[in-house]
């Protein structure tokens, strides 16, 4: 049977990893809850109870991944990341840089995955960043960028 969990803030949106569940308060602050809900090794949650994650800003959009890879985009633009990594060790919350994407381009929806993010900007361009092997104008290419977006 599902546990009923007693919510003291109210919700805007939910999101769910394999090991956590976050939400979005009405006040746009973030909320996490379960295994690993907040990972870096000082952060880590292994309870039901819901507690604040610290997230410097406001939170616009959030997305999450089952490996579980979670990223925040907030209200001024800033875009932040946190799970574990390739080698299944929790990370702290890591700072994007987004300084490729231009000045009054806004981040309107993103996705991330294992070892990549993309993003797309309000001028209709796509960004991206992470590890692999990507596909760019046909061309086959190997990207080594962690934390730098290349546009598409």
């Amino acid at each position: 049977n599902p546990a009923r969990i007693n919510v003291p803030i109210g919700i805007k949106h939910i999101y769910t990893t394999n090991y956590a569940s976050f939400i979005v308060s009405t006040e746009d602050d973030l909320y996490g809850f379960g295994l690993c809900a907040l990972l870096g090794n000082k952060y880590t949650i292994d309870t039901c109870d819901i507690q604040k994650i610290p997230i410097p800003g406001k939170v616009k959009l959030m997305s999450t991944s089952s490996v579980p890879r979670i990223g925040v985009i907030t209200m001024d633009n800033k875009f932040y990341k946190w799970g574990l990594n390739i080698t299944g060790v929790p990370t702290e919350i890591i700072h994007m840089d987004t300084s490729s994407i231009p000045p009054g381009v806004e981040i309107v929806d993103f996705s991330l995955g294992e070892q990549h993010e993309v993003v797309l900007g309000s001028n209709g361009l796509v960004y991206a960043a992470g590890y692999g092997l990507y596909v760019r104008n046909q061309v086959k290419c190997n990207v080594n960028i962690q934390t730098s977006f290349v546009t598409y």
